[in-house]
């Protein structure tokens, strides 16, 4: 592994693990908080970016409607 393709796999990296940590840790029902999980899992960047674009202000908008 080059240094170059450890700076671009790792912060990669980070930020899935921040998206689960996070999700974890919110106050989410069940399914919701693993199906977050599975489509990290799944789908490891494209989750993660998916999370914090679209799964983090969900219960922010909610809880003003």
């Amino acid at each position: 592994m080059t240094f170059t393709h450890l700076l671009i796999v790792l912060p990669l990296f980070v930020l899935d693990v921040a998206a689960i940590v996070d999700v974890l840790r919110r106050d989410l029902p069940g399914g919701t908080k693993y199906g977050w999980v599975v489509v990290d899992l799944c789908l490891p960047y494209v989750g993660a970016l998916a999370w914090f674009v679209y799964g983090r202000r969900s219960k922010a908008v909610r809880a003003s409607a």
